[in-house]
């Protein structure tokens, strides 16, 4: 079989190096016998990333010692990193033969992906991207709903593909289409599994149950509230896991919403806006770690070898500021980090902090506290920080200069920051779709989101896209490709822009932090030497390597020196200057 352009696989230009197709089955021989084997599976990560074609050919065909060892993998870990992720999504499309245009839908067919552990888990634990799996189980969805009420028997035997189907569909926020026919069933799903709630008909539930949640979040349903009060022992064992990821989790973030101290109203209109999507779409909704948390040192050290800051005073604990922390990933990787620090994380939205507050009492970081509120609003804080980090927040203001100001204000002198923005050159393509979808005045609620996402998908217009869209990991949740497409403020930075608003405000560059695709171009280009990017300079003539890519500008900066008159403040005229250049 050949690989069809929906499952090319997500890989930078060829490395120097590649692994050979000997080395790739004697890492999958050893992974399928040592899941644990930490060395074998960094050095399959490392080689899926790098390209070539012998990682090319893991895509293009089953290998049952790959589809052994990536089983082995995700049993023994729970989760997989990106690469070996799409690499497992491909082995199940070959393994069950869901190439070719329509695959029908079979009894068949749905029973051996039942049967197949690798299919369930990775769905169970995580988001699929590959476009060409997707499209077989949004019909596979249709086919379920379709044998309610006259085919129990059916529906036991395809249990644990109906299991992980509730769960995927969970993960990624009910993005995948919805027929009008298949409205009109799941609403009369959710009236009798109401009254069969009510009612106390223990033996009827479950079956209800999974198939309303194929397309509607659980925790959302009107018997809600009882569901959640009946023990787990009461459900059969396969559904404990998931009645507390989609059941228990959700409600555990409502009550966790009441409890979070507010900084202030939120007044900018553009920053409510904002906030109203983030309530509704909480972004992102992450599951695991990617990494091992360091500290700020080691992560700056990167960039800039031999750099000692941030540093606090003698007897201090270090203060660190998160702007714009989402559903807190990012802040609770640099909390468990950084145990020495006390760490403030704060945004607008009380849906995103309150998965990051959940997502905090399952990893036990003491030293991290939230706060709802406006970046634009961090001087009434009355604090100093020595370091903060603003990731995928400042282009989401529409007084960004302002915000820039506000962060430099914040910072101790001699503190650091790392900063992610949007990159102009890196979001062509984002830039076609967002004028199309303003063009044609498509709305921002979720169901407008899904209905043109299907439209990307299914058009014969939009068919060459396809293969780039595959290549977005954020098209595929509800809250990513709202967030990727569809956010209400954006801007769109040029590094000559940034430079300008760093000069303003005094800041001096540490560093860029490059991705591995960046590099591998840039040394195919041979225009770097070193891999490492520490000057305004040099930044500007490597930009073009971000053309395409979706990659953020991602950078560290450092306050030198008192700014003394000519204060961050003072300076938001010369800022607003330089971003307008």
């Amino acid at each position: 079989m050949t690989m069809s352009a929906h499952d090319s696989p997500r890989t930078p230009l060829m490395s120097p190096h590649p692994v050979s197709s000997q080395t790739f089955d004697g890492l999958f021989e050893v992974l399928a016998r040592q899941p644990e084997n930490s060395t074998a599976l960094a050095a399959l990560q490392k080689g899926l990333r790098e390209g070539g074609p012998e990682a090319a050919a893991c895509y293009q065909e089953f290998k049952p010692v790959c589809h052994a060892a990536l089983t082995a993998v995700l049993q023994h870990h729970g989760h997989f990193a990106n690469e070996v992720r799409r690499l497992a999504a491909a082995q199940v499309c070959h393994r069950h033969q869901l190439h070719g245009g329509q695959v029908p839908v079979t009894v068949e067919r749905l029973a051996a992906l039942a049967a197949d552990p690798l299919c369930t888990l990775m769905l169970a634990e995580s988001i699929n991207t590959n476009l060409t799996l997707e499209q077989f189980l949004t019909r596979a969805r249709t086919f379920l709903l379709r044998c309610h009420p006259g085919e129990p028997a059916l529906l036991a035997r395809l249990r644990p593909l109906l299991v992980a189907l509730v769960q995927q569909v969970f993960n990624n926020e009910f993005v995948w289409p919805v027929t009008e026919a298949e409205e009109l069933a799941v609403a009369a799903l959710g009236e009798e599994l109401m009254r069969t709630v009510q009612a106390g008909d223990n033996s009827r539930i479950e079956p209800l149950l999974l198939l309303h949640a194929l397309y509607q979040p659980l925790a959302a349903h009107a018997e809600a509230a009882r569901l959640a009060a009946m023990p787990l022992a009461s459900f059969s064992g396969d559904l404990h896991p998931l009645l507390t990821r989609i059941l228990h989790e959700p409600r555990r973030e409502m009550e966790l919403r009441a409890t979070i101290p507010t900084l202030e109203e939120v007044r900018d209109p553009v920053s409510r806006s904002v906030r109203a999507q983030y309530e509704e779409s909480p972004y992102p909704r992450w599951a695991h770690f990617s990494g091992t948390p360091k500290t700020i040192r080691e992560r700056i050290q990167r960039v800039r070898p031999g750099f000692e800051g941030p540093l606090a005073g003698s007897g201090q604990r270090l203060q660190v500021l998160v702007a714009g922390c989402g559903t807190g990933q990012h802040s609770l990787q640099v909390a468990l980090g950084n145990p020495e620090a006390d760490v403030l994380a704060v945004d607008l939205s009380s849906a995103s902090l309150a998965y990051a507050m959940r997502m905090t009492e399952r990893h036990g970081a003491r030293n991290l506290t939230f706060l709802q509120g406006d970046l634009l609003a961090l001087p009434r804080l009355g604090r100093k920080f020595h370091h903060i980090e603003c990731a995928g927040v400042l282009h989401h203001i529409k007084d960004h200069a302002a915000a820039w100001a506000v962060l430099a204000q914040c910072l101790q002198p001699g503190g650091t920051m790392k900063i992610g923005v949007y990159s102009q050159a890196a979001r062509l393509l984002v830039s076609h779709l967002r004028a199309c979808i303003q063009r044609e005045g498509i709305g921002t609620s979720p169901n407008a989101v899904r209905l043109f996402r299907t439209r990307l998908l299914t058009e014969p217009a939009w068919a060459g896209l396809l293969p780039l869209l595959e290549r977005m990991g954020d098209f595929f949740s509800l809250s990513m490709t709202r967030d990727l497409l569809f956010h209400v403020q954006e801007h769109q930075y040029t590094v000559a822009e940034i430079e300008g608003i760093a000069r303003a405000l005094g800041l001096e560059l540490l560093g860029v932090q490059l991705s591995r695709r960046s590099v591998d171009y840039l040394k195919s280009k041979g225009t770097l030497a070193e891999p490492r990017v520490q000057t305004f300079a040099q930044w500007r003539a490597i930009e073009q390597a971000y053309v395409g890519s979706l990659e953020m500008f991602q950078f560290w900066l450092q306050l030198p020196a008192p700014a003394g008159p000519a204060s961050a403040v003072a300076s938001l005229g010369r800022v607003r200057g330089a971003a307008s250049q």
